[in-house]
């Protein structure tokens, strides 16, 4: 049911009706020829004849010469057969009617030979017709096969010109001999057995194809048979049979055209459309990629197996800091963390043999101004029709702030560890220590045990290093007592600035201050202090004899800042994660707790801490939040 609603469809009858109207006009045209023949033949048969074997000849050789030139697209061996048998066959009818009675191209009565030539051509075809079916199952070889009909042809026509050994076909005034009757029974036969050969392997052509040859061997039996019983070269008979014999040939004309012309252009019409319909699918899916890929929030790239960028989208670009042009030189590889560049090369090389279709995963880039920034990477991969990696999908989400949070939930939570193991051993260590301190000293002025004076003395400063250690865990416990007040920050540093500019001097640096006017601020002094030390302290260490340090305030917004600028070689990306971290130092006698204690201090007033740092140097600053954004209760309460 369904094939009989495609057959009826408008498209299916379009084509139906242009198929039987072309169809139609080729018979109008052919049926106007033979009439027109006709009448000529009435009023000069050797014109009539004339027409009608240059047409057959001109039918031949077109079918040799598009044979021949399509055999290489249609690879169709029958075809191509009948293509060089007709070639042949066309030549020996030029022969004929150049021999024909009245032509003049011969000299003498010419009838027998024309005759004879006849004979040869039709025995020539109908040979071909009786073997052709063979070509179904065999490949052809041209140059054999053309060699085998010269040979064949060349004898013949040697038979009839040369040797005068081909038998008389016709004799005028008694009309044809029983050789030329025997003949054209015998070549009836042949193309019988064709039809039957050809029948049994019908299935090898197409079916339109196949009718058309049929036909055409009937009409050439049908012609056969009229030119057994014709007495006279003008007579009736041979006119009848010159017609089939016309038709004949326009039928395997079809039969080639339709094989070798029409067939292949209708399939290769419709391959085409169907790759102009596809060309058009891409290109409209390649569009719809473009848009999502160049406009999409989520950075995208596109990587080569190698690790080379292919495509990049603006995103990217804007997550890197690098333009689209640079990354095209670059490798993800040049833009990967170093402590990340293993499990990405690993996780790569798992997903591009295909043990994975993808993976997802958190890494660290290092954007084009140095910095370590953290993104969820999401990857995978498109392969071509054989499997092999054509390239990966790379998305990347910035979750640098998510990680940054949660570095500072981590960070707090130390705080707090720190803070509550500090309240504990307050008392329960240090005041052991004061005891053990005193009596050293006491020991220590003894006389009789001088000669230890000076161990005594190195246990008193090793007790008092770890006092002060002590004391800075202190600093960190929630529990301390504090008592906020509304002050000024410029205060503050100028109260400082003598002792700092004394550490300085000492150091051989200098320092500079640049404060401007500033509002109050809710602030606890004294551990203000100690962040403004701990800053400046580490300034002064990581510049070299003759830097600058710089004290700068100004207000931001909603924000007072406090910038603490040194002049050294700046911090590497990767030791600028781990600001802050409990313990972590880079120094051979620090603790690892300065910085803790700011970044505890600042949370304490609701601060924040920003680093900015580069080969000329690093700026520390501090922002606190304007009294009026915040509520002075719910600051009260961080020191409570």
């Amino acid at each position: 049911m369904l094939w009989m609603m495609e057959r009826e469809g408008p498209e299916y009858n379009m084509t139906y009706q242009r198929r039987v109207s072309k169809e139609s006009a080729e018979i109008i045209i052919l049926t106007t020829l033979i009439i027109g023949v006709t009448y000529i033949s009435y009023h000069n048969y050797l014109l009539f004849h004339s027409v009608i074997e240059l047409i057959s000849i001109i039918v031949a050789f077109s079918i040799s010469l598009i044979a021949l030139a399509t055999y290489q697209i249609t690879g169709n061996n029958l075809l191509t057969f009948f293509g060089i048998a007709y070639g042949f066959i066309g030549g020996i009818d030029l022969l004929h009617t150049l021999a024909y009675d009245g032509m003049g191209v011969f000299p003498g009565n010419t009838a027998n030979l024309s005759t004879q030539l006849w004979i040869a051509a039709r025995y020539t075809e109908s040979v071909s017709i009786a073997f052709a079916p063979l070509f179904f199952y065999k490949s052809i070889k041209n140059r054999q096969l053309f060699g085998i009909y010269c040979i064949f042809v060349t004898i013949l026509l040697l038979s009839i010109f040369k040797w005068n050994v081909f038998p008389d076909s016709f004799i005028v005034g008694t009309g044809l001999t029983l050789f030329k009757k025997i003949s054209e029974i015998l070549i009836s036969l042949l193309i019988i057995i064709g039809i039957i050969t050809l029948v049994k392997s019908k299935k090898m052509l197409e079916p339109k194809i196949f009718r058309f040859i049929i036909f055409s061997y009937i009409t050439t039996i049908v012609s056969e048979f009229s030119f057994i019983i014709y007495i006279d070269v003008f007579g009736l008979s041979n006119m009848i049979g010159h017609l089939f014999k016309l038709i004949s040939f326009y039928f395997i004309f079809k039969a080639i055209i339709q094989s070798n012309l029409l067939i292949p252009y209708q399939h290769l019409s419709l391959a085409t459309k169907e790759l102009e319909k596809e060309v058009k699918e891409r290109k409209e899916h390649q569009e719809r990629f473009q848009k999502i890929f160049d406009f999409s929030a989520i950075g995208k790239a596109l990587v080569l197996p190698e690790g080379r960028f292919l495509a990049i989208n603006s995103a990217f670009c804007k997550f890197t800091g690098y333009s689209e042009a640079e990354l095209l030189t670059m490798k993800i590889q040049n833009i990967t963390h170093p402590d990340d560049l293993h499990n990405t090369s690993e996780n790569r090389r798992r997903l591009l043999i295909g043990e994975t279709n993808f993976y997802q995963v958190e890494k660290r880039c290092i954007t084009k101004s140095g910095e370590a920034i953290w993104g969820l990477i999401t990857v995978s991969v498109i392969r071509d029709v054989n499997g092999s990696p054509l390239y990966t999908i790379n998305a990347i989400q910035d979750i640098t702030r998510q990680k940054k949070m949660q570095e500072e939930m981590c960070r707090l939570e130390s705080f707090n560890l720190l803070g509550t193991m500090a309240a504990g051993i307050n008392h329960e260590i240090r005041n052991p220590m004061t005891t053990v301190r005193g009596f050293l000293q006491m020991l220590g002025e003894k006389t009789d045990l001088k000669q230890y004076k000076k161990y005594f003395a190195i246990m008193i400063e090793e007790l008092d290093r770890a006092n002060s250690i002590i004391t800075e865990y202190l600093s960190l416990s929630k529990n301390t007592p504090t008592s906020p007040k509304l002050t000024n920050l410029n205060s503050i540093i100028e109260a400082l600035a003598p002792l700092i500019n004394a550490d300085a001097l000492k150091k051989g640096r200098q320092l500079k201050l640049n404060l401007v006017q500033l509002s109050d601020q809710m602030l606890h002094e004294i551990e203000i202090r100690q962040l403004i030390l701990n800053l400046c302290n580490n300034g002064l260490e990581a510049m070299s004899i003759g830097g600058v340090l710089t004290l700068s305030t100004f207000e931001e917004k909603d924000y007072i800042v406090l910038a603490v600028q040194d002049e050294g070689e700046g911090i590497d990306p990767l030791i600028q994660e781990k600001l802050g971290t409990p313990f972590f130092t880079t120094k051979d006698n620090g603790t690892g707790l300065g910085l803790t204690i700011c970044y505890n201090i600042a949370s304490k007033h609701n601060a924040k801490i920003k680093v900015k740092t580069s080969h000329d140097g690093t700026i520390f600053y501090v922002k606190f939040q304007k009294n009026e954004v915040i509520k002075i209760a719910d600051f009260a309460l961080n020191f409570n």
